[in-house]
């Protein structure tokens, strides 16, 4: 097999008071063929914007999130099988969470994907329970 050496750098910026809320990361992975000394960088980001609604007890949340994954073409380590296709992804998240308790909420996605440039796009709404602890 192939030998790779890995890098991984990634950054944030986090504003967290929720009036409003903002998220962002930025990730690059560096990978260096130590047979060849052919590198690949792929990079992912993404950016959620949310406000918690002062009324109705303070318990729901609207957001939008962004985020775009890149890797090339011909990078070998993320692409195991030889058949990836896939070089970007581009995605769009509409949300909202409504908090149960301090430590349950609800929340209602609206997700719009596109896999490439060419692609078409796929949405989705998606549910779920979360908790913590």
């Amino acid at each position: 097999g192939r030998n790779f050496g890995e890098w991984i750098t990634a950054a944030d910026v986090v504003w967290t008071k929720e009036r409003p809320e903002f998220l962002s990361e930025f990730a690059n992975v560096h990978h260096r063929d130590l047979r060849t000394s052919q590198t690949f960088n792929s990079q992912a980001f993404y950016v959620q914007l949310a406000y918690r609604l002062p009324w109705l007890e303070s318990k729901w949340k609207p957001y939008y999130r962004f985020e775009y994954i890149h890797r090339p073409a011909n990078e070998p380590v993320w692409d195991v099988s030889g058949l990836s296709s896939v070089t970007d992804l581009a995605s769009s998240t509409l949300g909202v969470r409504y908090d149960i308790t301090n430590y349950a909420a609800f929340k209602g996605e609206y997700r719009n994907n596109r896999t490439g440039a060419n692609e078409p796009r796929v949405n989705g709404a998606f549910f779920q329970t979360a908790f913590t602890f």
